[in-house]
């Protein structure tokens, strides 16, 4: 059997350069958000943005007023678990960028075990309309699995709502990196996310895995999309 494991950019020094057991592969950037130590309360970011943003800022928050967001607990995801499994689907399912697919089941065993999670649900009226989950690892806020309800998502801005919680949370926490992942590049920037690297490796042992898998890898080619600043 032919195994082969995805191996991040990150990880791209260490890789030998003329080794071909590892096969570039060119996919969506990762999109960073740097916090300034300027920074000490989400006005400070509010601020900082051009008018057009923070006028986007209010429509997003007038939308969302109406959301009960919280912390959702072990009891909470128990509680919620298909209705989780649910939107996360919604979301897995709608990004051009899959790996292998996360068992959301998964959630109370992370919390269980001490892992820095923090899991906001939003819900009217003890409906939930999506969820967000971050770690804190290293002074950075790693933004990672989401869910959502994409039609109810017009009506009150979630994901919107979600990422401007994410930079006030991480500003609250003197965090200095907020990694927003690899999906919904161009909408992230408008936040003032930028791309970091859009390359991935994929290694195998197996020199057939290799000549039947190259030249699809060769077709799958990053969306174009334009960078925005919402800064002055």
């Amino acid at each position: 059997n032919s195994k082969f494991v995805m191996i991040p950019e990150f990880f791209n020094d260490l890789i030998p350069k003329k080794n071909t057991n590892f096969l570039p592969l060119y996919v969506e950037p990762d999109m960073h958000m740097h916090i300034p130590e300027s920074w000490i309360h989400f006005d400070d970011y509010v601020i900082a943005i051009q008018s057009k943003y923070k006028q986007k800022l209010r429509k997003v928050l007038l939308n969302s007023n109406p959301l009960d967001i919280r912390e959702l607990h072990i009891d909470d995801l128990n509680i919620y678990a298909s209705q989780i499994n649910t939107l996360f689907n919604n979301v897995f399912y709608k990004s051009s960028f899959n790996t292998s697919k996360f068992d959301t089941n998964f959630f109370p065993y992370l919390k269980q075990n001490g892992l820095n999670i923090n899991i906001q649900g939003y819900f009217i009226e003890n409906k939930l309309l999506g969820f967000s989950s971050t770690i804190i690892h290293e002074n950075q806020l790693y933004v990672y699995f989401m869910g959502l309800d994409y039609t109810l998502n017009k009506v009150y801005d979630i994901y919107s709502r979600m990422l401007y919680d994410k930079i006030k949370y991480a500003i609250n926490q003197r965090l200095s990196v907020i990694k927003f992942g690899r999906t919904a590049s161009e909408f992230k920037s408008n936040f003032g996310a930028k791309p970091m690297g859009n390359r991935a490796f994929i290694y195998s042992k197996s020199n057939l895995f290799f000549r039947i898998l190259g030249p699809f890898t060769r077709l799958i080619k990053p969306k174009i999309w334009k960078q925005r600043n919402p800064y002055k």
